[in-house]
Parts: structure tokens; sequence; C-alpha cells
């Protein structure tokens, strides 16, 4: 190695161990709350709608509690490196999802050509944030910048099922200025309590384990209406959901691999209805690396089109979608523990990669019907079809392991704990006036 690799690898070093200086200071310092007997202020930052779930069942249960005041700020999605894509552009999309959806409260953080909402000037308490890459929020709304004056606490998007991959999720430039992590499961809170152990010995940071609040999310959808399955004429209901990349690093997809065999499978199989829900990235992506074609992409949608068991399901939501279905056929992804979690069969594509599994997702997939290549696939419907659920009772037993019985009060609980947070921050804040 040259002595100015040497240099520069020395020099990032450096910057990391003066960002996690800062950042330490940033976590430790208190902020000074204006009026004690005020109602705690809490912020959902939403960008990404498809993770909205993850953070709902909180939201509600903060808005009907009488100690806080919450702020559902909407960014668009079209955001890279802290810029707009379209810099000239006022769409708000997410904005527009949530009043169409019946949000009148929520606000519109785009206030002109790259202007932000100023959020300092709300007073906040606490802001959440479930997307872990500021790259894709404007600066403004970096967990850097927020951690000034409010703290930053994460549900995170997804459950991360392969090692490499909470790597990514917990990222060090987004976690720095995190101040607590509401963790989703016992195998991820472990993680980043071995991850970040000093700093939470300083008790700069924190990490609480109740359950995942987007398990309320799916309990509260159980009934309610799946409008996507409303072409079905059939009871045993199938959502196909490959993985967006080919990248085995990625955990990567069979889409390419069993595209065609589930189309004709489905033509051939009148008595079964699938759901294609692709990860929203899916094709964007396969068009950029050049893997399919604009053209390529349309005809494919063109058959799903044509077929009349088959629909492309592009809408935001998926909760009341699951519960409405019978299986679910995934490649390697965060839908798979979701789905898991109500209790119904669950086919995992292997997708032939040497990455390394989470202790989660190998306990896992001891319940799943873990598939490597087509046959496999075509016989695993086959039998789930006619009723042989082999894995039934084996599912059962892990699944009230990993996610338990009561799916009821998590909230309720990050609620209280909020408020404790809160109440203990006030009292040294008082401590320190008199002291």
């Amino acid at each position: 190695m040259g002595i100015g690799k040497i240099f520069y690898n020395t020099a990032l070093w450096g910057y990391g161990l003066i960002d996690d200086v800062m950042a330490d200071f940033a976590l430790s310092k208190e902020r000074h709350i204006n009026k004690s007997k005020r109602k705690i202020r809490v912020a959902f930052l939403c960008q990404y709608i498809p993770a909205w779930g993850k953070m709902e069942a909180l939201y509600k249960t903060l808005k009907t509690d009488k100690r806080f005041d919450t702020y559902l700020l909407c960014v668009p999605l079209n955001i890279t490196k802290h810029k707009l894509v379209e810099p000239d552009s006022l769409l708000n999309d997410t904005y527009e999802y949530f009043t169409e959806q019946g949000y009148d409260e929520a606000i519109n953080t785009l206030i002109g050509r790259e202007k932000w909402l100023d959020l300092k000037k709300l007073e906040l308490d606490y802001v959440f944030c479930c997307r872990t890459y500021n790259t894709y929020m404007p600066r403004e709304y970096s967990n850097h910048a927020i951690s000034r004056y409010a703290r930053v606490c994460v549900l995170l998007y997804a459950l991360a099922l392969i090692q490499d991959t909470y790597s990514s999720v917990f990222n060090d430039d987004f976690f720095r200025y995190t101040y607590c992590y509401y963790a989703e499961t016992a195998y991820s809170e472990l993680f980043y309590r071995q991850k970040y152990r000093k700093k939470i010995q300083k008790k700069v940071k924190r990490s609480v384990y109740y359950g995942a609040p987007f398990l309320e999310t799916f309990y509260n959808e159980k009934d309610s209406p799946a409008p996507i399955w409303d072409f079905s004429k059939n009871d045993f209901r199938a959502i196909w959901s490959p993985r967006w990349t080919t990248d085995k690093s990625l955990g990567g997809t069979n889409f390419f691999e069993y595209k065609d065999v589930l189309t004709e499978y489905a033509g051939t199989h009148k008595d079964i209805d699938f759901v294609f829900r692709p990860h929203p990235l899916m094709f964007d992506n396969f068009i950029k690396t050049g893997e399919m074609s604009k053209k390529e992409v349309e005809i494919f949608k063109t058959k799903i089109d044509k077929s009349d068991n088959i629909v492309l399901d592009n809408e935001k939501k998926y909760e009341a979608t699951m519960w409405k279905s019978s299986v679910l056929i995934s490649d390697p992804s965060s839908i798979v523990a979701e789905y898991f979690s109500i209790g119904k069969p669950v086919i995992y594509c292997d997708t032939n990669t040497d990455v390394k599994n989470t202790k989660m997702t190998d306990r896992m997939l001891e319940g799943c019907y873990v598939v490597k290549n087509k046959d496999e696939l075509v016989k695993t419907i086959d039998e789930l079809r006619l009723g042989k659920d082999y894995l039934s009772d084996k599912r059962e037993e892990i699944r009230k392991e990993l996610f338990g019985d009561d799916m009821s009060g998590i909230s309720a609980k990050i609620a209280d704990d909020l408020f404790d947070d809160y109440k203990h921050r006030l009292r040294r804040q008082n401590e320190t006036k008199t002291s």
C-alpha cells in the first residue's frame, strides 16, 4: 500500500472518529424544554409509503394519547444525494397519498423549489424515521441536522434477513445521530446493542425491545377489504413477491428463473389466483442494469394483464392483501418475516447465494417451504393447493417464539417509554437549573 493510500485511509478513519465525537456530544446535550406542562411533541417523517405500516400503529396510538401532539411530515420520494431529482418540481407524492387517504393533518414539507419546512420551529421532542438512509432526505432532515433540536427515534422499514443487510440498514451515517432504536425483534436488538455497546453504556443511545408495531398494523387489517383480490374466483390465492436485484451479494432474485414458470402454471391451473407483487424498484432496476428493456417489461406486464387469474399489484399497502391470501412465494425479503408473523405458509425461493442469514432467518426458515428449483416450486404449490401443509405445527411454534402471541399493546408500551424518557429529561433539566 502506497503512502498516499495510507494517508487517505487514516484521514477517513480520523473523520469517522470526529463524527462519532460530535454525535456523542449532540446526543448527550439536553435540549431546553420551554414549557414543562405542554404535551410531548412527536413527528413522523414519512417518505417511503410501502413502509408506512411500520409506523402507522404507533402514530395512531400517539395521536389519540392526550400526553402527545403528533405531526405527520410528508417528504417526497424523488430525492437522491439530498437533492430533488427534479429540482423545479413542487410535486410531493407522499403528501398527495396521505391526503387522498384521509389524513387531513398531513403536512407538506416541500414549501417551495428546494425549500423545506423548518422543523425546528415546531419545537419537536422526538422525530421518528423508518428508512435508514440520510442520502434520500434533504440535508435539513438528515439525522445530523434533526439531532440538534430533537431526539431521533427509529422503527425500521424492514426486517433484514441477510446478515450483510444489517450492515447496510444499521449504517453509521444514519445511526450515529440516532437516539433510540425501538427494535422489532430480540435478534435485531441484540445486534444493535453489540454494534453500539459503548454508546449505550455511556447512555448517549438507547435500545428498547417491545415488539414490532407493524404487527399491530397487520392484525388491525385482518378483517379489512382487499380490493386487489376482487378478480378472484378461487379460495386458494398465492402472492408472488420477487426481489428487486440479481446481485447475489444483496440476496439475489429468482424473477427470471420463475416468471415463465408461474405464469404458465397459472394458465393451466385455473383453480388458483395469483397476485404478482414485485419489489417497487424491480422493473426500474432491471431497465437500468440492462437486464430488461422497457419493451420487455411492457410485454411481461401485458401478459399479466391478459391473464384472468393473475393481477399485478402496485398498491402502496399490502397488509389486507396478505390476510386474504393462502400462501406467499418470495425471494429473500423482509416481507417473508412479515407474512410469517400471521401464520400462513411461505414458499421461500432460495437464490443460491453465499450470503449469511441472520439467526432469526435461519430459525424462521425451519418453518418455511424452501425450494431450490422450478420443480420443487411447482410440487410445493401443488401440495399446498391440495391442503398438504406439512409444516403447519412447526411454523406456529416458531411464529410464537419469534413474534409472540399478543400483538396488541406494542405501541402503547412505546408511548409509555417515550413519556418516561421525556419526564426523565425534564427532571434532569430542572436539576441542572437548581444546582
